[in-house]
């Protein structure tokens, strides 16, 4: 069971969406699966981006960086009744996210920023839609069933760890 990244776009958009991945350091394998097929309009195209054995340590759907702020919350809570002061606690709660995110990014088979540049360099070279879509298969990625719901947001790195594994997120202007 692995976790795989697709990207849909318009069929007449292949070539120049197909650079724009392999240019980033992704692949852009051609692939038709039909759940997925489904859900898209007739004239779209699945690219499997993965480039290696598979994606599981994507940054996509990471969460918001606000999902960890309670934990930060409850630290800081406990700091304070350590007597820490303010700056301090603050000084330390932001050495932790740094930390963190640093550790997530060294782990990640990806990043926010190509994911980003890469849907931004479509839409400057007038690509007219396109979303990803990444979900963990247990079969083959031709055959595997899923039901996946078709969501649009403007694209923002927030937007990019907001996804939600099985959807495909097309993104509307930025």
């Amino acid at each position: 069971m692995c976790i795989f990244i697709t990207l849909i776009a318009k069929a007449s958009d292949k070539e120049i969406v197909s650079e724009i991945l392999v240019n980033a350091g992704r692949r852009a394998e051609l692939i038709d699966n039909p759940y997925l097929r489904a859900a898209t309009a007739p004239d779209e195209i699945q690219l499997l981006t993965t480039n290696g054995h598979c994606d599981c340590e994507t940054v996509l759907g990471c969460g918001s960086m606000d999902t960890s702020a309670k934990n930060y919350e409850d630290e800081a809570r406990k700091l304070r009744r350590k007597k820490w002061s303010q700056g301090k606690i603050e000084r330390y709660i932001e050495d932790r996210r740094k930390a963190e995110e640093k550790k997530a990014s060294s782990r990640a088979t990806d990043s926010l920023d190509l994911w980003e540049g890469v849907i931004r360099e479509a839409y400057k070279r007038n690509v007219s839609r396109i979303g990803l879509f990444y979900t963990m298969y247990s079969g083959t990625i031709a055959t595997e069933n899923f039901e996946p719901i078709v969501t649009e947001a403007k694209l923002s790195q927030d937007a990019l760890r907001s996804m939600v594994e099985g959807n495909i997120l097309y993104f509307v202007g930025f």
